[in-house]
């Protein structure tokens, strides 16, 4: 179906930019959404008999008149499947036929009386060609039949006539766009670009073909069924769904898409056979048409399905280059934002030969850092309880900081925590730390309904040993045995299996605590590799404490075995209750679930309490303790991460409209707040950082999108490929917003990312 939205075609409902009508005759056609007066519109329209008009758009503008506002723009969905498609221009045509008899003279008026048809020329014209439309597949499949039963040479005819009023268009519009060509823009490349945009109208004119049958159909049904209920039975003339309503009932599997469309098969069997029999020197000419009728209903389904984002294909040695890069990269923010820089990430550190960390930082490289904490807990480098820690603390400090309007300068001093002379306000940098505090306040969102086991808690782990593993190996330490490499080789691989259920996590965790001391005891005096094997036994700890606060229930002994005796079917059931709660604690719970544990279980456990031994009585008051500590501290956590993110979502108030320039529609480059003045410079490239807050600001609501199209598009070539020229051509340039900025395959953007 995306082949089908990619061009609107020659039907009025769906021209946006010019209106044929309007061009020729200065009247255009009502589409059904507009801006009009009510009063002068009841007392045009007032006379329509009543439960009889379904397609009213036409009508409403042909009595009431409507004209075209071609520099508003309004988006609609587009049905995103074939059946849907269908259905919704069978409503069309229905409407359209249903009003053919203001074609004639005389008109139904709201009292069942006639009057005269007060319509211009130019509306019943524009009736009429609705109707036209409506008997195109039916005429061409009808033609295409009859000449095929004729005579080869009149099927080749034929065949070929209804080719050309097939693809002509497209043909003659790409001709049109070949000739136009930018001057800027080099010949090949604009070849090629014509070419390649000449797939998907061909494509669209395939489709034409391959569903012909099925839409003549559809129309003599659309046609036959009107007449029926306009003649005969009167009844459901307004017959409707909405296009939600049309969606959901679609067919969506191959096999009812199959069921539907069963007359379009059905006919290319039957032709075949005729041809066969009748007709053989035909059926080379017809063949092709007839396998596309035959093939169409897994056309329909195929195109219907949804659209899967592409995935990299990695292989297991690329993924475990990267999770250990990954691991390396969270090492810089472990290491350098700590208390020393008021956890602010110090914007390089050196080696010459020792280490020296600057002691400055910029809203990016803050903003940075804020995330790298969000992903270092999505990637298992660290635990829900260090997140809120480290964010908590980096927090804190902004707070302390000076800002102007809402925004943070563009270089601070780490230490004294005072802005650096001048006091400028960068928009590039504003925008970045804008876009990850409202990243970073949806994360803390997320983390209400996340397993309180992280999900690839145990692939973090398994990506610290491995990389210890190998500098462990690549150091050849003596201190280090072969059998502490044999230990470090079993714990990867146990890690690769360990399971996210709650207890056996926690049991596994406990396990491999212990041998991360040995192996941190092991390391010697080698200071990397100690480094490493003690951050490895630390995430150990530190995962395994966070889970014993929030699961406490699992330090219980096992349920007694008079817990499970029962005196009564009542019991039994009130039993099977209970174990189906154990059963759902231990799978995978989520934040939010543990708070809400004593309600879940307060009902059940009191049922059982009645008629239980005392053991179990013990046990089950325990076990409502532990509930009730561990609900504690999820709420606890909850408010913490619902505070957090409020707090992202305030300092992320800031004042980009003293950074606007309105005569340009353009950001400038900064404002100097010690100077009281706005850069001369400006952003005018799409291809820039600063895109990003172009972005964010756009969508907030708080600039229009006149803004994103003033935003320059110059266009180079990079390996065969159009890109888009960027100041300097790098590679922060390119690709720094797409940190946390969406990408849609096929756009200009993403092209330039590729290229």
């Amino acid at each position: 179906v995306q082949l089908f939205a990619g061009d609107p075609g020659v039907d009025p409902y769906t021209r946006v930019v010019s209106d044929v009508y309007q061009d020729l005759f200065g009247e255009g056609s009502f589409i059904g959404k507009g801006i009009y007066d009510v009063d002068s519109f009841e007392r045009c329209c007032g006379d329509f008999p009543e439960n009889t008009i379904l397609s009213h758009d036409l009508l409403e503008g042909a009595y009431a008149r409507s004209g075209l506002l071609s520099d508003v723009t309004l988006y609609e969905d587009y049905p995103s499947r074939y059946a849907t498609d269908i259905d919704r221009r069978h409503r069309w045509m229905r409407g359209d036929w249903q009003i053919a008899t203001w074609l004639l003279p005389a008109v139904a008026g709201r009292l069942s009386h006639r009057v005269g048809n007060p319509i211009s020329a130019l509306s019943w014209w524009k009736i009429c060609d609705n109707l036209r439309r409506s008997l195109v597949p039916v005429a061409m499949l009808t033609l295409l039949l009859m000449s095929w039963f004729v005579s080869a040479v009149l099927a080749s005819i034929t065949l070929a006539f209804v080719l050309m009023v097939v693809v002509l268009p497209t043909l003659l519009s790409s001709l049109v766009e070949l000739e136009r060509r930018p001057i800027d823009l080099p010949p090949l490349m604009h070849l090629r670009a014509t070419v390649q945009s000449l797939r998907q109208p061909l494509a669209q004119c395939l489709l034409t073909l391959t569903f012909l049958p099925y839409e003549a159909y559809i129309s003599l049904d659309a046609i036959l069924r009107t007449w029926f209920r306009v003649v005969w039975t009167k009844r459901k003339l307004l017959e409707w769904k909405t296009a939600s309503d049309s969606e959901r009932g679609a067919a969506g599997s191959l096999k009812e898409t199959l069921r539907s469309m069963a007359p379009a098969p059905t006919l290319a069997v039957s032709i075949f056979l005729a041809l066969a029999i009748f007709h053989p020197d035909v059926v080379p000419i017809a063949g092709p048409l007839l396998a596309l009728w035959f093939t169409s209903p897994i056309a329909a389904w195929w195109l219907s399905r949804p659209i899967e984002p592409s995935r990299p294909q990695l292989s297991e040695t690329q993924q475990t280059f990267l999770e250990q890069l990954a691991r390396r990269t969270w090492r810089y923010f472990e290491e350098f934002v700590t208390a020393e820089h008021n956890w602010l990430p110090p914007d390089n550190v050196q080696q010459n030969p020792d280490l020296l960390a600057a002691p400055r930082t910029s809203p990016t490289n803050i903003g940075m850092a804020l995330l790298a904490d969000l992903a270092a807990y999505d990637f298992g480098y660290c635990s829900a309880a260090q997140l809120l820690d480290r964010t908590k603390k980096t927090l804190a400090t902004l707070d302390r900081m000076e800002r102007y309007r809402g925004h943070l300068f563009n270089w601070y001093d780490t230490r004294s925590l005072v802005p650096l002379v001048p006091r400028y306000v960068s928009t590039v940098d504003s925008g970045n730390l804008l876009a990850d505090l409202l990243v970073l306040a949806s994360g803390y969102d997320a983390l209400y309904d996340t397993n309180i086991v992280p999900p690839r808690m145990f692939g973090g782990l398994r990506d610290t040993l491995r990389v210890a593993r190998d500098v462990a190996r690549g150091d050849g330490n003596p201190g280090v045995s072969a059998d502490v490499l044999r230990k470090m080789e079993r714990q990867i691989e146990d890690l690769s299996r360990a399971s996210t259920a709650t207890n056996t996590a926690i049991s596994a965790l406990a396990r491999l605590r212990a041998v991360a001391s040995e192996i941190a005891e092991a390391a010697g005096s080698d200071e990397e590799l100690a480094w490493w094997a003690r951050t490895y036994e630390q995430s150990c700890v530190a995962h395994q404490q966070d889970l014993l606060v929030l699961a406490a229930w699992t330090q219980l002994p096992a349920p007694p075995d008079a817990l499970w005796e029962h005196s009564s079917p009542t019991q039994l059931g009130r039993l099977g209750e209970f174990r189906a709660l154990l059963k759902k604690i231990d799978a995978a719970i989520t934040l939010r679930e543990v708070a809400e544990l004593p309600q879940m279980a307060h009902r059940v456990v009191d049922a059982i309490l009645h008629e239980a031994a005392p053991p179990a009585k013990a046990w089950l008051d325990q076990f409502m303790v532990a509930l009730h500590d561990s609900a504690r501290h999820a709420d606890e956590r909850l408010q913490q991460c619902s505070s957090i993110a409020a707090e992202c979502r305030q300092l992320a108030e800031m004042d980009f409209e003293m950074l606007y320039d309105r005569s340009r529609d353009l950001f400038s480059i900064g404002y100097n707040v010690n100077d009281r003045r706005l850069d001369a410079s400006f952003y005018d490239l799409l291809a820039s950082e600063a895109r990003l807050a172009s972005f964010v600001v756009i969508a907030q609501g708080k600039f229009g999108q006149e803004h994103w199209f003033a935003l320059g598009r110059l266009l180079t070539s990079a390996g065969h490929m159009p890109a888009l020229l960027s100041w300097s051509g790098s590679v922060f340039e390119y690709l720094m917003p797409l940190l946390v900025m969406p990408t849609y395959e096929g756009t200009l953007l993403d092209r330039t990312y590729q290229a």
